[in-house]
């Protein structure tokens, strides 16, 4: 997995952010062609802006990276949302060929 990274996407995202102190940027997360992963709190997934199952999940990526995607995904995990769920996930973004996952959380406010 690779660093965790604070941004804001460029939509409204369905989940809470965990807040991490140490995060770097991941300005590829904002590209208009970014691979986003959203997992909601009560485990609806998301690819883009568009829900869909986990079977689903790895076409829809090879679609995106057919059309030019960078091979990394960003997840945007609700904080409170179930470590397996997750794992799930990771799991079906692997089966499509992508090895890089980036964590997007949020900076805690000052």
């Amino acid at each position: 997995m690779s660093t965790i990274g604070t941004t804001t996407p460029y939509h409204r995202s369905p989940v809470d952010l965990p807040k991490s102190k140490h995060s770097s940027l991941l300005p590829g997360a904002l590209r208009e062609d970014a691979m986003l992963v959203y997992v909601a709190r009560d485990g609806r997934l998301y690819f883009r802006n568009r829900q869909m199952s986990l079977d689903q999940l790895p076409d829809q990526i090879r679609r995106g990276l057919r059309g030019g995607g960078e091979y990394r995904v960003y997840f945007y995990a609700d904080t409170r949302v179930s470590y397996a769920t997750v794992k799930a996930a990771i799991a079906a973004v692997r089966l499509a060929g992508v090895e890089h996952v980036s964590f997007i959380t949020e900076s805690p406010r000052r």
